[in-house]
């Protein structure tokens, strides 16, 4: 009897540091969702690049891994995208012909800053200048059977604060996906979007915002040229109603996820108009989507939640 009370105290301290906490690791990958939606034109496309390490290099005396990517989910046909080392919680990234430039600080505390210079790109020049993050607050969050620590950013530019510009969690990186920390800073629609990631093809990340973790190459009608529903106001404080622009015989269900892709709440939609209440939610960018019986994601879309 002792043994087995020993044995159910043990074992969910080991699955719980099964996972590495570093991001820099030869057998983890991480499936990255692109989004290209073209301004004026009513259609977009989307597709999954699977980001990985394919071994080791040295560049002016510095040991490197190299950061590979693919669209094909066996990895076939990839292309070397720059070059990444890890040291004591710090991850540094380059290209080519960039200096080395500072990706992600996981040793920093609530209210830290920190310049981000993010030199990985995919035509050998740097995606951006340097960016100013402050870390909001930090907390342990258990995903997928791991405690990591979770970053939760916001974006300084000038006298200006962006609330939740960011979230990383250590060991997985950033929820834009590795190589694009503060993306949706500089972006109003498309970018790229983490789905999974994977250590030793064990699930270590899932956006529970997306059903699947590989989208294929795909075009599509695009969801601003013709909306189902009508979310106001937005901005809001209290409140959202969802105002169906047509009528719709088959019941709709309303999720909406918070800016690190975290489920928050859901409404049925059984009439033209719905109201949700957001007033004990915190303030930030939340998702959402609209979905229809068969559980098909038919619209989605952003919402700004304020004080």
């Amino acid at each position: 009897m002792k043994t087995k009370i020993f044995l159910s105290v043990l074992l969910p301290f080991f699955s719980s540091v099964a996972f590495s906490q570093e991001i820099v690791k030869e057998g983890k990958e991480w499936n990255v969702l692109y989004v290209e939606e073209p301004h004026q034109i009513p259609i977009y496309t989307h597709y999954t690049y699977i980001i990985f390490f394919s071994g080791d290099t040295i560049i002016n005396g510095v040991n490197y891994s190299i950061l590979s990517r693919s669209k094909n989910i066996s990895k076939e046909n990839s292309e070397i995208v720059g070059f990444m080392r890890e040291e004591n919680g710090r991850v540094y990234a380059r290209n080519t012909t960039s200096p080395e430039g500072l990706l992600y600080d996981f040793t920093l505390k609530t209210g830290d800053t920190v310049f981000i210079q993010n030199y990985v790109d995919y035509d050998n020049t740097k995606w951006s200048d340097s960016i100013l993050l402050v870390v909001d607050h930090t907390k342990e969050e258990a995903i997928e059977g791991a405690t990591r620590k979770s970053f939760y950013l916001k974006y300084l530019f000038g006298n200006d604060i962006v609330d939740h510009a960011d979230t990383w969690y250590s060991g997985i990186g950033s929820i834009c996906g590795l190589t694009y920390v503060g993306e949706r800073i500089m972006l109003s629609s498309g970018g790229h979007y983490l789905l999974c990631a994977y250590e030793d093809s064990e699930l270590i990340y899932k956006n529970s915002f997306y059903s699947n973790c590989y989208l294929a190459v795909e075009t599509c009608q695009n969801p601003k040229i013709k909306q189902l529903a009508t979310v106001l106001p937005n901005p809001t404080k209290d409140f959202i109603q969802i105002q169906l622009n047509e009528y719709q015989q088959d019941l709709l269900i309303f999720k909406l996820y918070d800016n690190s892709g975290k489920f928050v709440l859901q409404k049925e939609i059984k009439s033209q108009a719905e109201e949700v209440s957001v007033k004990t939610l915190p303030k930030g960018i939340y998702l959402y989507h609209l979905e229809n019986k068969e559980k098909q994601i038919i619209q989605t879309g952003k919402i700004v939640k304020r004080k």
